[in-house]
Order: C-alpha cells, then sequence, then structure tokens
C-alpha cells in the first residue's frame, strides 16, 4: 500500500511539474514578441535607417557644391589680387560659340566662336556649357542658331 502512495504522489507531482513548466513556457512565449513582429519592427528600423542616410547623403552633396564654389570664388579672388597687385584693372572675359541650324541638307552652317567684355556678377553667374541665346534669323524659315559659352577666362588692362 505504501508502494502506491508513493507512486501515486510521484504521478501527482510529475503533473504538476508539468503543468508549472507548461505555464512558464506560455508565460514566456507570450512576453517575447513574435518572428514576425521582430521582422517588422526591423523593417520600421531599416526604414528609418534609409531615410536618414539619405538625408545625410544629401546634405554631403550641399556642402560638396558649396565648397566647390567657394573654390571657385578663392581662385577669382586670387587672379584680381594679382591684377591688381599689377596696378591694372580686371576684365572679365566670355568666349561665346555661335551654331547656326537649318532644316535642309546643306554643308554651308555659320559656326564662329568670339569674346566678349562683361561685368563680374555677370561673369560669376554664368557657367561653361550654359546656353545663352537660342533664336531664328528675320525672314528665313527653318534658320535658327543658338550662342552657347564655351570658355570664362580674367584679363587685365
Amino acid at each position: 500500500m505504501l508502494g502506491v502512495f508513493y507512486l501515486k504522489t510521484f504521478l501527482y507531482l510529475c503533473s504538476m511539474k508539468n503543468y508549472i513548466l507548461l505555464f512558464v513556457l506560455a508565460f514566456v512565449s507570450s512576453c517575447t514578441p513574435s518572428l514576425s513582429e521582430q521582422d517588422k519592427m526591423l523593417q520600421k528600423d531599416v526604414k528609418r535607417l534609409s531615410v536618414e542616410v539619405n538625408k545625410l547623403v544629401d546634405s554631403v552633396d550641399q556642402h560638396v557644391k558649396l565648397c566647390d564654389s567657394l573654390k571657385q570664388e578663392i581662385s577669382i579672388m586670387e587672379v584680381k589680387k594679382n591684377v591688381y597687385q599689377k596696378g591694372k584693372t580686371p576684365v572679365y572675359i566670355l568666349t561665346l560659340h555661335f551654331q547656326e541650324h537649318k532644316m535642309e541638307l546643306s554643308f554651308d552652317r555659320i559656326s564662329f566662336s568670339f569674346n566678349v567684355p562683361v561685368d563680374e556678377q555677370f561673369y560669376k553667374e554664368c557657367k561653361i556649357g550654359e546656353q545663352l541665346g537660342r533664336g531664328s534669323r528675320s525672314f528665313k524659315l527653318m534658320h535658327s542658331g543658338d550662342i552657347t559659352i564655351v570658355g570664362k577666362r580674367i584679363d587685365y588692362r
């Protein structure tokens, strides 16, 4: 009889142990986020970080452009300083290129380059490769031409 009592007590304790173990497992699994929830959190973090990276890249690009423009302005100031040290006045010169366009198959198209002195402000605003003018010749159908900046330099008089 005593052996049966011990056996029943042992089985009862084992079943209680299993219940406690199941309860602990259920509690722990409910507290930890599931894998899909972790994936969602990680995806949100990745999106947030990619937005921050894009903002930082844009900021770096803006700073690089600012540095380039400041370097260009420094070089212009150095040239002006050298001109003034020689006792001369600076002359800002743009080299322009004119190209005529025709809608016919002829080889007599007009194309030439020329230099034009400009004021300092206009010189600073112009960029090489920029198109200044485009238009058509009066009384000529299908003829047009454009003027493009092909060079910039500072001379002195």
